[in-house]
């Protein structure tokens, strides 16, 4: 179970930021994006996981990760490079 939790959690609070950063350089923006895609990947998972009866953590975590895939897309096709570090 600890590595389920370190899991979601590190979906929950990394992702939605790293996928803010490749949209935006502005931290207001970055930050509310981020608070976004977490809620996103948080109702989301929540929503999935009612139907079939199988755990919310790989739902919202496939979510997250979708959502990161997606703005690093975006960021690419926006001609924005990568950020430092």
């Amino acid at each position: 179970m600890p590595i389920v939790g370190a899991i979601l959690v590190l979906s929950v609070m990394i992702a939605p930021g790293a996928a803010a950063a490749r949209v935006t350089a502005s931290p207001v923006r970055g930050t509310l994006l981020a608070v976004l895609f977490a809620e996103i990947a948080l109702v989301g998972g929540l929503v999935l996981s009612l139907a079939p009866g199988l755990p919310v953590s790989g739902y919202v975590t496939a979510i997250a990760f979708l959502l990161y895939l997606g703005c690093r897309l975006v960021g690419r096709l926006r001609g924005r490079p990568a950020p430092a570090g």
